[in-house]
């Protein structure tokens, strides 16, 4: 049996995720313990919804791929499996955000300028 059941739309359906919360293996109230990275961002309200909503998730996306290529030294392969995205995947949302795997430094990837 699937351990998370899905949609067509391959989404959790609302009582899969109601089913989570009562389970306590997701708790939104939970307090983030220091060591766990977070996003740390904050946003005016005031803006379309559409337009906050792709800023987020560029955000989100841009701080997820970044944190998985440095977790894995910058070794696509081992990042995909990580993450659970196809690599070629990966490797587009890198291409879109501008992220490039540096020669000199594995550590950190090459971030475009603001």
């Amino acid at each position: 049996m699937d351990p998370m059941p899905r949609s067509r739309l391959g989404t959790q359906p609302p009582e899969f995720s109601e089913s989570l919360q009562e389970s306590g293996q997701f708790d939104t109230d939970a307090p983030v313990a220091p060591e766990e990275p977070t996003l740390g961002l904050s946003v005016r309200l005031d803006r379309p919804f559409h337009e906050l909503k792709e800023f987020l998730l560029a955000e989100f996306e841009r701080a997820y791929v970044t944190r998985c290529l440095t977790e894995s030294e910058m070794n696509v392969s081992q990042a995909s499996r990580s993450s659970g995205l196809s690599r070629k995947h990966l490797r587009t949302l890198m291409s879109k955000y501008g992220i490039q795997r540096v020669a000199g430094d594995p550590e950190q990837p090459e971030l475009p300028e603001e």
